[in-house]
Parts: structure tokens; sequence; C-alpha cells
């Protein structure tokens, strides 16, 4: 890729409920894209590319479920991520209330309870900190 200081791995959504079969609203075929997953977490590591992952953390009377069958509730098995994605101490930026980055996150996970992964207030904050200005996308329902 070349020049990894500039570059911010995106990682979208990657989450039980998502990728696995038994998932509340399961992606098909999402869980064939976990070894690819994994060499995308383990490529950032290797190169110092910091790694922000969205993550839905749906209240259970969450209004989406009005859209979508429940899904990514807080502190469900279905709402944690798939270990293929995870780095060894991510950071958790939640939707509401301020954050502190440490310096050396591998890892920042930010809590959303809408499609979009802006709708964190914080992610757009966390951006400007990084100051990186090339991002790679990638995840499951990326279309949404």
């Amino acid at each position: 890729m070349g020049d990894e200081g500039k570059w911010i791995f995106i990682d979208i959504d990657t989450q039980i409920d998502f990728m696995l079969p038994h998932g509340r609203l399961y992606v098909e075929s999402a869980e064939q894209l976990l070894p690819l997953l994994k060499q995308l977490t383990q490529f950032a590591r290797a190169h110092h590319i910091p790694i922000i992952s969205s993550m839905d953390a749906h209240a259970a009377d969450d209004p989406e479920f009005q859209q979508f069958p429940p899904h990514c509730v807080k502190g469900t098995p279905g709402q944690q991520k798939v270990p293929e994605t995870l780095t060894s101490a991510p950071v958790v930026i939640p939707e509401r209330g301020s954050f502190a980055l440490p310096g050396s996150a591998e890892q920042v996970i930010v809590e959303k309870s809408s499609l979009d992964i802006f709708s964190n207030p914080n992610t757009e904050v966390l951006l400007a900190q990084l100051k990186r200005h090339e991002l790679v996308v990638y995840g499951v329902a990326t279309d949404y």
C-alpha cells in the first residue's frame, strides 16, 4: 500500500449478529469473510495502521427495530465483534459523551444506534484527532 502513515482502516459492523448464521440480522455468507477480516486486522497491526470499528449498540426498545429485527442489543453475545476483527486492547467510544483517546490505541470501536457511523458525533472528532486522510472501508452491510 505504501505510506501507511496516512491510512485508517474502517471496519463496518463485523458483529456476531451480522456475521454468523445464528445472528439476529445475519448477512448471507458473511462468515466467508472471516479469514480476510483476520488478514486485514493483522496487516493493520503489523503496519501501525489505526482501525476504527463501528459497533451497533442498540437498546432493547430501539426505534430501529420497527424497520429491522432486534439485533446487536447492548450486552448480548450478538453485539460482540467477531474475534477476527479485534486487537488486544480496543478502546470503545460511546455514542454520547466525550472520550479521551489514548495515544497507543490500535483499534477504536465507535458505538452507534443507527445505520451511519457518523451518527456518533465522536466519529468526526476521532478522525480529526488521528490526522489521517486515506480510508480503507470494509465489513458487512456497507451498502446501508
